[in-house]
């Protein structure tokens, strides 16, 4: 789970926290971890480029991605469709 925008870091942090209190003793088992990162100071295209490039780990090689965005603001949402098509034509 990456965090891009305002209070990314607190979007980050609750995944964390969920993640954790989802097992009894709060000790989960690492077949089930999430990954988050926080992601302030960037571009949504450099936030976008490194979810696809840079979130393989161990077993997991991720190839569908589902991004969602909170909340309305019309430049953002162009931002985030430019970013998009410019990694499909990579």
């Amino acid at each position: 789970m990456l965090a891009w925008g305002i209070d990314a870091t607190d979007w980050d942090s609750s995944v964390d926290m969920a993640f954790i209190a989802s097992d009894p003793d709060f000790n989960p088992p690492d077949e089930r971890f999430i990954r988050t990162t926080w992601h302030d100071n960037q571009s949504i295209a450099e936030v976008l480029w490194f979810a696809c490039n840079c979130t393989n780990f161990d077993a997991h090689d991720f190839h569908d991605y589902v991004m969602i965005m909170v909340g309305e603001n019309p430049d953002v949402e162009s931002e985030l469709m430019t970013a998009i098509q410019d990694l499909l034509k990579e």
